[in-house]
């Protein structure tokens, strides 16, 4: 997943893609409440930071690897 959240926190713009075992990547929607879900969740993540006096960050990287167990998380300021 990858968003990018505006200045203000009222909106943000998602990506979901997905890569099948063969190395296919192919995209789908979160729908309307999952957005709204994960955009409160990532205003406040940004919120957080700010509050430890660091800059806001504009986009961030979220992915999943199910057969691995594992995740990462990346932030961009620009």
């Amino acid at each position: 997943m990858r968003a990018e959240i505006s200045t203000e926190g009222n909106h943000a713009k998602f990506e979901f893609d997905s890569i099948d075992s063969k190395g296919e990547t192919s995209w789908f929607t979160g729908g309307g409440a999952l957005n709204r879900s994960l955009l409160g969740l990532l205003v406040q993540h940004r919120d957080f930071f700010v509050s430890q006096n660091q800059p806001p960050w504009k986009t961030l990287s979220y992915t999943l690897d199910v057969e691995k167990g594992r995740f990462s998380l990346q932030i961009s300021y620009d």
